[in-house]
């Protein structure tokens, strides 16, 4: 890859969305959804293009490996007798989606309740229960909490195993009720997860939502951009600063420009942390160097949120 081709991105859009990871996936495909929306996605990973991002017991080969896994720790904690422990997050389309346990769980209705009470207006449990319901592709098909007509798919898991069922049946005679979904906003009870997989086959955020639209001409999908912050002028986001990760290395470039619309680049997943715990501008593949801003460009974000840069 040439200097002058990893640090051009030419084109006229309308949003700037900031991580394809599972969040990113879903705004993408929305926003598209009208023609009239020009739609620019970054990710600082890489495309999911690993066998070992697809087959369900892939995640074994993915968490830990810097390929797929942003690598991050936590703090050294006293009550674990000073221990750090991994934190894995996604680095590649699709992010988390991509390498977790494929384990479908929204959650307790008690919390989303909660964060409404404490002025998260449209969060409560019967706000999001219908928008989980959308997103559903079901296998019980469409029910009163969930959707058949979705995207991401929800199936029964393959894995039933002898010591699996003992522990069922013992939480049982322990008077822990067995359930069938964890999914109605009670999660009381022992039993199996539903996942996200279709036949076999991991059902990520980038193959349920991303991919199917990625033919869209005002979408458009860019790999191994990292970006650093964005760049405000008041409340109005005026630019963003980001770095191209690949071939070993990474190099940097300042991007601002005035911002005369409502419309500005979204932010979507770990990109900040990224830098944060880091100290980097990527943690890619071997021999990635700090941000040396070699690179400068000028990118102007217009009414049409225009994205253009003319580096050398």
């Amino acid at each position: 890859m040439t200097d002058t081709a990893a640090f051009r991105l030419d084109g006229d859009f309308d949003y700037i969305i900031v991580g394809a990871g599972s969040a990113g996936c879903v705004l993408a495909n929305r926003l598209s959804a009208d023609p009239k929306n020009r739609v620019l996605l970054l990710e600082a990973g890489g495309r999911d293009n690993w066998i070992w991002f697809h087959i369900p017991a892939g995640y074994l080969f993915a968490i830990g490996n810097p390929r797929a896994d942003w690598m991050f720790q936590t703090e050294k904690e006293p009550g674990l007798n000073g221990r750090a422990l991994n934190y894995p997050r996604g680095k590649v389309v699709g992010g988390c989606s991509a390498i977790n346990g494929m384990i479908s769980m929204r959650g307790q209705s008690q919390d989303y309740d909660h964060w409404r009470q404490l002025g998260l207006t449209g969060w409560g449990w019967d706000d999001v229960a219908p928008v989980f319901r959308k997103l559903d592709s079901h296998f019980m098909g469409d029910t009163e909490h969930h959707g058949a007509g979705g995207e991401w798919r929800v199936e029964e898991s393959r894995v039933r195993w002898e010591v699996l069922d003992a522990v069922i049946k013992a939480a049982n005679e322990m008077g822990i009720p067995q359930t069938a979904d964890f999914n109605t906003g009670d999660n009381t009870g022992v039993g199996y997860f539903h996942v996200n997989q279709k036949r076999g086959i991991r059902m990520s955020a980038a193959r349920a939502f991303l991919k199917p639209v990625l033919n869209r001409p005002n979408l458009r999908l860019e790999t191994g951009v990292l970006v650093e912050k964005l760049a405000f002028e008041g409340r109005r986001c005026t630019g963003l600063r980001q770095c191209r990760t690949g071939s070993g290395s990474a190099r940097s470039r300042e991007c601002s420009g005035r911002c005369r619309s409502s419309r500005w680049g979204m932010w979507s997943a770990s990109t900040a942390e990224a830098r944060q715990r880091t100290g980097r501008c990527c943690t890619s593949l071997r021999g990635c160097t700090p941000c040396t801003s070699r690179h400068r460009c000028r990118t102007s974000v217009r009414p049409a949120a225009t994205w253009r840069s003319s580096c050398p």
